[in-house]
Parts: structure tokens; C-alpha cells; sequence
């Protein structure tokens, strides 16, 4: 196995921070997206996922980052968040925050890197995204049907987080806007 840390070079991330800091750490890091030294690092960086545009993403899939990031790490450790969005009758991968759309439908995305070597799918719906309204179902019902799924995105409390049950396969949940009290620590 390869010493050090390799930062996966997605094209828009700012890299040269990146291996500034590392190199502040006393820790060798190397700029790559050869699969071959992805399998062999000891660590890896995927800086800047969300604002990679779906295109570029596929450029990394194409050069087989799921596929040696799940060989190296095993695929449970390997997740990748997808941000998708209702367009038609389906839904799209978008990026940055939701404001630019990829082109990518969300469900034959999610396949590919499944099937590429991810355990699982971080899936935020930007339908549903910060308005507490609740999990996007349909958007869950679909996806974790094809793919294993962590739910994220419209949660407003308790109760809205157990819905993904509903869903039937989902099981885990990304739970960012409940308050969860006060921690006693005495």
C-alpha cells in the first residue's frame, strides 16, 4: 500500500490549498485520478464533490474512482451523495447547492455508481431540501428500490424522520433540522 494521502482531482477543486495543508500536516499528499493509485493510497481526498457538474463526476467514474475507492475501502465505505431535483415524470441530478442542473437523470445516475462499487447513496431531495416538510416519498420509493438509500432532505421532526419507512427499504436517515435538547454531561 501506497504512504500518504491521494486527493482526487475532480477539476474544481482548489488543490493547491489542499496539498498545502497537508504538506503543514508533515503528511505527503499526491494530486491523482488514476485508479491504480486511488486502490494503493492510504488515504483519500474527494475535495469539492459538490461542485463538481455532473459531467466531470462521470469523467471520474469513467476513470474508475467508485470502482477502486470501493476496492480499497470496501463498499460500505464508500458512499456517494447525490442532489436530485423533479424534472418531468423523473428526477435530475443537480449540483452547487441546487442551483445548476446536470442533464443526469437521478435514478440511472444512482445505478451506475452502485454498480460501479458504492455501498450506498446519500440522497438529498433539493424538492424538499431546508423546507421541513417532509421526505421527498416518492423520489425515496423509487430510488430505494433500486439502489440502497440514506434518506436526507425535509425533515422536521421525529416523526417525519421515521418516514422513510414508509418507503419500505430505506432505512437509514440524514437528520439535519431537528433540535435534539440539551446534553447533560454531569
Amino acid at each position: 500500500m501506497a504512504q500518504g494521502v491521494r486527493i482526487i482531482d475532480t477539476g474544481v477543486a482548489n488543490n493547491a490549498s489542499l496539498l498545502a495543508a497537508f504538506e503543514r500536516l508533515g503528511r505527503p499528499a499526491r494530486l491523482t485520478n488514476e485508479e491504480s493509485q486511488i486502490r494503493e493510497a492510504g488515504h483519500v481526498v474527494l475535495p469539492g464533490v459538490g461542485a463538481v457538474k455532473g459531467i466531470q463526476f462521470q469523467g471520474l467514474t469513467d476513470a474508475g474512482a467508485p470502482d477502486a475507492l470501493a476496492e480499497r475501502f470496501g463498499s460500505q465505505c464508500t458512499v456517494i451523495a447525490v442532489d436530485a431535483r423533479a424534472r418531468g415524470d423523473g428526477w435530475e441530478v443537480v449540483v452547487r447547492s441546487g442551483k445548476e442542473d446536470t442533464g443526469l437523470d437521478a435514478l440511472d445516475w444512482m445505478r451506475e455508481v452502485v454498480q460501479r462499487g458504492a455501498g450506498e447513496i446519500l440522497l438529498t431531495s433539493w424538492d424538499r431540501d431546508g423546507t421541513k416538510a417532509g421526505y421527498n416519498l416518492p423520489l425515496l420509493r423509487v430510488a430505494s428500490e433500486a439502489v440502497p438509500i440514506i434518506a436526507s432532505g425535509g425533515v422536521s421532526s421525529s416523526e417525519t424522520a421515521t418516514q422513510t419507512a414508509a418507503t419500505g427499504q430505506t432505512r437509514p436517515a440524514r437528520v439535519a433540522s431537528v433540535p435534539t435538547g440539551s446534553c447533560n454531561r454531569s
